[in-house]
């Protein structure tokens, strides 16, 4: 028996320098000098195998947003057989636009592959490509390769993000220096943008539904411009009323921006009164003009394009049972196209105590948003059917809006400063939204993206 061992390793040795008998072959051993390579058959090293390669993920039908990344699948080797000790395989995931990311070596860096080997995670994020991905597996060294399938994923179009748009002014408050249009999307703690760099004093910024152009008003005048998204190719309004120059603030632009909206004064009227226009300049049209009064400062379209809120304020009118000297504040809607008029609230109260501003209306067009901007800055929600409510911030808010988001109120949280919070429609659990670093900021305005 002892010879017999013997005669077999010297006769392995033979082989593996020079070739050997088969014959002279009794048992099947392992080459001295390639470890762990099981042999087939005399003097034989078998080659190395894999059977395949399968790709999952951890949720079916995966669906990706365009522009983000996805998860890495699951990586399974099939079948592999034979794989030499020391050697490991590669691969590499490959989108179909032919983008390739290699999500790490497969063996010296991760757990070794050995036949029947569990499918291994592979960590590494992919940049997007629409609709399938595959994986190539390679014994590193060799020509041994295999492929899997397609595995395929449903890409969804990215949803556009709203935004809270204002004017950020350098300098201390109340002194405007250069200022600009910003824009921050709306979410915590967001990045704020400059749109437009010209230099100048700027106030009263909108920006389009489509995000295809922005609007402010400049200069000691008080022009109405409007520019490109990065301030690009200011053109500036011409806006004459029988024969008098407006002198505009307070744009709000139609949720399908295709008409503007303005409050103005007439040439050195100290009042003011309320336009609409398309967003060309032309079809210029006086709101409330048969009131011949003096209109609250603030206007906001409601979310079907067609009416516009609107506030005046008779001013000196008398009644038996309340006593003269008395202010009635009446808020309506206005039919832009038909002219309708539509009472939403009369409030009557003493002048001295009295200063209730449109800021906004909620996206579903169920709510107007008034505030208290002399005496308790507080917020009053309207709702078209006449019912109110009164909501107190604690610290009081500052130029408040409804948030892009539709659940929240956003404001700056204080009158010289440079910072928007956002709150609860009770006023509480104040967050932080974004913050426009040096400088102060004047007022916001909503932007729901046209979808």
């Amino acid at each position: 028996m002892n010879r017999t061992r013997s005669f077999a390793t010297a006769a392995f040795m033979v082989a593996i320098v020079g070739g050997c008998d088969p014959s002279t072959i009794t048992q099947v051993d392992v080459c001295p000098d390639k470890p762990g390579i099981q042999l087939t058959g005399p003097c034989e090293e078998p080659q190395p195998e894999i059977g395949g390669v399968t790709l999952s993920f951890d949720t079916p039908d995966l669906k990706v947003t365009q522009g983000d990344s996805m998860p890495c699948p699951k990586v399974a080797i099939v079948g592999a057989k034979n794989l030499p000790h020391g050697y490991t395989l590669d691969t590499v995931l490959v989108l179909n636009t032919g983008t390739v990311v290699t999500c790490g070596v497969l063996g010296g860096n991760g757990p070794q592959l050995v036949a029947g080997s569990p499918p291994v995670r592979v960590t590494t994020v992919l940049t997007i490509g629409p609709h399938s991905v595959i994986a190539r597996v390679t014994l590193r060294g060799t020509s041994l390769k295999a492929e899997s399938a397609p595995l395929p994923f449903t890409v969804v179009e990215k949803p556009k993000p709203d935004f809270i748009v204002t004017t950020c002014i350098s300098g201390s408050y109340p002194n405007r220096g250069e200022s600009e249009v910003c824009m921050a999307e709306d979410t915590i703690n967001a990045k704020v943008a400059r749109l437009t760099n010209t230099g100048g004093s700027k106030g009263f910024s909108a920006v389009s539904p489509d995000l295809s152009y922005l609007l402010y008003v400049s200069g000691i005048n008080q022009h109405l411009w409007r520019a490109n998204m990065d301030g690009s190719n200011p053109v500036r309004y011409t806006l004459i009323w029988q024969g008098d120059t407006l002198r505009p603030e307070r744009t709000v632009i139609s949720p399908d921006g295709k008409k503007i909206a303005f409050m103005a004064s007439i040439g050195s009227a100290v009042t003011y009164s309320a336009f609409v226009m398309n967003a060309d300049g032309t079809g210029l049209k006086r709101l409330l003009a048969e009131k011949n009064t003096s209109l609250v400062p603030d206007l906001a379209w409601m979310p079907n394009g067609q009416e516009i809120v609107l506030g005046y304020n008779v001013i000196g009118y008398i009644d038996d049972n309340v006593g003269t000297g008395v202010l009635r504040m009446v808020y309506v809607l206005q039919n832009v196209v038909t002219d309708g008029l539509k009472n939403l609230l009369v409030i009557e109260r003493d002048q001295e105590k009295f200063g209730l501003t449109i800021k906004d209306v909620h996206q579903n067009g169920d709510w107007v948003m008034l505030w208290d901007v002399r005496n308790t800055l507080s917020v009053i929600l309207l709702r078209t059917d006449g019912s109110r409510e009164m909501i107190n911030p604690s610290p009081a808010v500052w130029m408040p809006i409804f948030c892009p988001n539709g659940r929240e109120i956003c404001s700056i949280k204080k009158i010289n400063g440079g910072q928007v919070v956002s709150m609860d429609f009770n006023g509480q659990n104040i967050r932080d939204r974004f913050t426009v670093g040096s400088g102060w900021i004047d007022r916001l305005y909503r932007v729901n993206v046209v979808r």
